[in-house]
């Protein structure tokens, strides 16, 4: 098995060490075993995580859809879309302006993201960003 790993791992690893670490013979075809299944550890490992965070991807809504917004408390900022779904975030940290003054915000590529986009209070000047999305329930068309 030394040279399946010796054939798959960059020349780089293949570095001279003290006498302890011999570099050739059957004692460095353990150490690259060994090196090896560390690398193809830390390989799974990674890809593991790449899974878990594309599964978490942020949610982003589409500005265009936005019907209107409202802060009843300046703690929370609340998002009605066209089609009727309602969308919740909490603005970090509070902005009581933002409930008598409105707001601005720099949008990019049309899409409002959760965890990524800060609100100018009109007037005061206040700053904060706005958090996760939580999806609630969608008002009852009359």
């Amino acid at each position: 098995m030394g040279g399946f790993a010796n054939s798959y791992l960059p020349n780089l690893l293949l570095v001279s060490g003290p006498k302890s670490c011999p570099t050739t013979g059957p004692a460095a075809d353990g150490n690259m075993e060994k090196l090896h299944m560390r690398l193809s550890k830390t390989i799974a490992a990674i890809c593991l995580l790449a899974s878990a965070v594309s599964a978490q991807a942020a949610v982003c809504l589409n500005n265009s859809e936005i019907e209107n917004s409202d802060s009843p408390d300046g703690k929370v900022l609340i998002l009605k879309m066209k089609n009727g779904k309602i969308w919740h975030t909490a603005l970090k940290p509070a902005c009581p302006g933002i409930r008598f003054n409105g707001f601005s915000w720099n949008i990019n590529a049309g899409q409002i993201c959760e965890n990524s986009q800060i609100l100018r209070v009109l007037q005061s000047g206040e700053l904060c960003a706005i958090g996760k999305f939580v999806a609630g329930e969608p008002l009852k068309q009359k």
